[in-house]
């Protein structure tokens, strides 16, 4: 066409060049099905984050906390109870926070085929984004991240036990007299070094263990103490008890769902490939933010120093 309308006019040369779009020019969407392993496999793999409440709004947008968490009145035959204003005064906002898992693989490296990729891209992409998940849920700053419970300003309720409070059962008692009534139906979360020396070693004047570690038909472990279930979190989530400085929280006594994560789970799984360094990468991406509902049960128990 520019030919005839130029009137014999040749066509200049890099109109004319031939162009060829191959698979490294655009990214190849991995399936839905490997997305939806990866979201099973988050709901299943951290037990702190599969016990979390986890709701789908949109982020920015200020949620009272009696939406959230609202509470039930008894209402007469014409007359309904009142709106709950002092609580709806209350309120959080979610925000967008990125959480990406990029696996970067030698060109040359022999995963090839796509279940092979899926054995080796699902199980560690999923470890890697509900380890920073837990880590935030408890540690989280609410800069690019979501708020923990450790740094959330509206927990409020702390327990400081000395050495020797720390190795007794009267001890652990100061922290079971903050419990209120309302909110006895929680867990401790703490290191698992400080259930297995400080807990589990626990023992009374005739020597039987006091926190009990139960060992179910399936051969599996399960953590009570004082009542209360004990859910163990890894070192870079809470610090044991001998490597808390003083002044760490080295456990906490919350309801899981009184926390609640956000997202639409709507995640992004891409795989392209980088020529100029011979790399093959994948990349999973979600948008996370999460923070404390109700903040009134929640119980941080912190190191303080051996009595002189």
């Amino acid at each position: 066409m520019n030919y005839v309308c130029r009137g014999g006019v040749v066509i200049p040369q890099e109109y004319r060049a031939a162009e060829n779009t191959t698979t490294a020019d655009s990214g190849a969407v991995i399936p839905t099905s490997i997305m939806n392993e990866i979201i099973t496999k988050l709901e299943s793999y951290g037990s702190i984050y599969a016990k979390v409440r986890k709701i789908n709004v949109q982020g920015g947008v200020s949620i009272p906390i009696a939406d959230l968490k609202p509470t039930a009145h008894w209402i007469a035959e014409e007359k309904s109870s009142d709106d709950q204003k002092a609580s709806a005064k209350t309120s959080v906002t979610f925000n967008y926070y990125g959480l990406e898992c990029k696996i970067s693989q030698s060109i040359l490296a022999n995963v090839v085929t796509l279940k092979m990729f899926t054995d080796l891209f699902v199980p560690m992409a999923t470890e890697a984004m509900v380890k920073a998940i837990e880590i935030a849920i408890f540690n989280g700053t609410g800069e690019g991240q979501p708020l923990g419970v450790t740094k959330d300003s509206r927990v409020t309720t702390v327990v400081t036990l000395t050495q020797e409070e720390y190795e007794s059962w009267n001890g652990w008692h100061k922290v079971k007299g903050k419990m209120k009534k309302a909110y006895r139906n929680g867990s401790f979360v703490m290191n698992q070094s400080t259930f297995d020396t400080g807990i589990d070693g626990m023992e009374d004047k005739n020597g039987q263990p006091i926190g009990r570690t139960n060992y179910g038909v399936n051969g599996e472990e399960t953590y009570r103490f004082m009542g209360k279930n004990v859910e163990t979190v890894e070192d870079d989530v809470l610090p044991s008890w001998d490597d808390a400085n003083e002044g760490d929280v080295i456990a906490v006594f919350m309801s899981f769902s009184d926390y609640v994560i956000n997202t639409n789970m709507e995640m992004q799984v891409v795989k392209w490939t980088d020529h100029d360094n011979n790399k093959i990468k994948n990349k999973c991406l979600m948008v996370v933010d999460g923070k404390v509902a109700d903040a009134n049960g929640i119980i941080l128990v912190k190191k303080g120093v051996r009595q002189v």
